[in-house]
């Protein structure tokens, strides 16, 4: 665990944020990551990062087959997907914990994904949106300083996929190898 304060380095040491660098935070919602970290210092999508062997960071392409396998409305490959911003219908609702949201949100959690709102650390060095939120990092760049990303808020019952700069701290979900 380092400092929120502290940029991550390609030092061969993984490096992690804590939420309000509380290591309870890294115990409850797990550890926050600049995309740069979380990949190993590698911009091939798809790339192993920081998962353990047999493992990857998903895809922007994984997660829309998560959301679309989970969906009420629209299914995998639906074109709804291909968008940016907030898309879907319930697909967030469906993946976010029943517990440790902001009070008077109403989640199933129907595939026992469980997503826990652990916020993220802004470039500065400041974290925000707990109990509110959760980003997750895909392994797709974007552009030289972006890279994508997916996240949950606990006042959509869909899902937001959009890029930020790769300085921010956001979470890792890894992906098994087929």
């Amino acid at each position: 665990m380092i400092p929120g304060t502290q940029a991550m380095a390609d030092n061969g040491v993984i490096e992690k944020y804590c939420y309000k660098d509380s290591g309870d935070s890294c115990t409850k919602y797990g550890g926050l990551y600049q995309w740069d970290e979380a990949m190993q210092y590698s911009t091939i999508t798809g790339a192993r990062g920081i998962c353990p062997a047999g493992w990857h960071i998903p895809s922007g392409e994984d997660w829309k087959v998560l959301e679309g396998a989970v969906d009420s409305n629209y299914g995998i490959g639906a074109g709804i997907w291909d968008q940016p911003f907030w898309i879907g219908f319930d697909d967030g609702k469906n993946l976010k914990s029943v517990h440790g949201w902001q009070p008077g949100v109403s989640n199933t959690d129907l595939f026992g994904f469980t997503a826990l709102p652990g916020g993220y650390r802004f470039w500065s060095g400041n974290f925000f949106e707990v109990p509110s939120a959760t980003h997750w990092w895909t392994s797709n760049k974007n552009g030289t300083d972006y890279a994508d990303y997916l996240n949950f808020t606990f006042d959509h019952a869909d899902g937001n996929f959009d890029h930020m700069a790769r300085e921010y701290g956001y979470s890792i979900r890894c992906v098994r190898n087929n």
